[in-house]
């Protein structure tokens, strides 16, 4: 799971990078939309500037999705290594630990009555 959140993250992050070198050359290509039939095609910011600034802000949205899930999942993946008792970073249970103690202070408390 973690290389696919790593993958995720560079993912995105090279995505906001075409992003910029879009917006630099002023030239991008439309967003995939199974409804409006339009696969790939190339929109120029001069004659097109309401269709360009909505591709720019279309890949905005998948480049940040990106970078989130990326994120997401690094974070659910190191608190999930907290908990596995098999994993080298496992951090303990603390009200296990203390209902442990609480029960061997509870076994000296019965054995010195008897």
């Amino acid at each position: 799971m973690k290389w696919l959140a790593y993958f995720l993250i560079v993912l995105g992050t090279l995505q906001f990078a075409s992003i910029g070198y879009d917006e630099y050359r002023g030239v991008t290509h439309a967003p995939f939309s199974l409804r409006a039939g339009i696969l790939f095609g190339i929109i120029h910011k001069q004659s097109q500037p309401e269709e360009f600034h909505n591709a720019i802000v279309c890949h905005c949205y998948y480049a940040f999705a990106y970078l989130l899930l990326g994120v997401l999942m690094v974070i659910v993946d190191k608190r999930m290594d907290k908990s596995d008792i098999e994993s080298p970073d496992y951090a303990g249970n603390k009200a296990l630990d203390d209902w442990g103690k609480a029960m061997d202070e509870e076994a000296k408390r019965r054995n010195l009555k008897i």
